[in-house]
């Protein structure tokens, strides 16, 4: 009926520490239900996430997500599962210059990009084994925003400068932080 679960909050209790926080409520965060949408790509099909999905379903799904995000134009996305951006651009039928995308470091899975221009990190998913530690996807999606700052309402980066900007900011952190 389009309705939750209402056992959903017991299922879901904690789940904010997927993305490294700690357990306590933060509605500044993607915590924050009332200002965040949860969908998959596709209905669960297998055990196999969605890499034995129907071609026709993966379509079927990429169209229906990209049409909620045209709808809901969301100030920032965050793609959980390794290659999402590929996922969402080999399975789109229209022309795939709405979705761009780029590595940050060479030795991590996660990702950048943007959808329709908003801000997009795609990170593992977090039932999946950490890239870093349980703090990592927190920390990427924080560079990643703070990257995406620019000066000027309605100016984007382009996405290289964003990716630079990221790794010189990690590279600081590096040779200033001393343990």
């Amino acid at each position: 009926d389009g309705t939750i679960n209402p056992n959903w909050g017991k299922f879901l209790s904690g789940a904010h520490t997927f993305l490294g926080y700690d357990h306590f409520y933060h509605p500044e965060s993607i915590d924050n239900d009332q200002r965040t949408v949860w969908t998959n790509l596709t209905p669960f099909v297998s055990e196999n996430g969605n890499n034995d999905s129907p071609k026709e379903l993966m379509i079927e799904g990429v169209k229906s997500i990209l049409e909620l995000i045209d709808i809901i134009k969301p100030k920032y996305i965050v793609l959980l599962g390794k290659d999402a951006f590929k996922q969402l651009k080999s399975n789109s039928d229209e022309s795939d210059s709405f979705i761009e995308y780029t590595h940050v470091f060479s030795n991590i899975k996660a990702q950048i990009g943007r959808i329709f221009n908003i801000p997009t990190v795609c990170v593992a998913h977090p039932s999946r084994q950490w890239e870093v530690s349980n703090k990592f996807i927190s920390v990427f999606i924080f560079l990643h925003r703070m990257s995406e700052i620019t000066n000027k309402r309605n100016k984007m980066f382009p996405l290289s400068v964003v990716a630079d900007n990221m790794r010189k900011e990690m590279r600081l952190w590096q040779e200033r932080v001393l343990i």
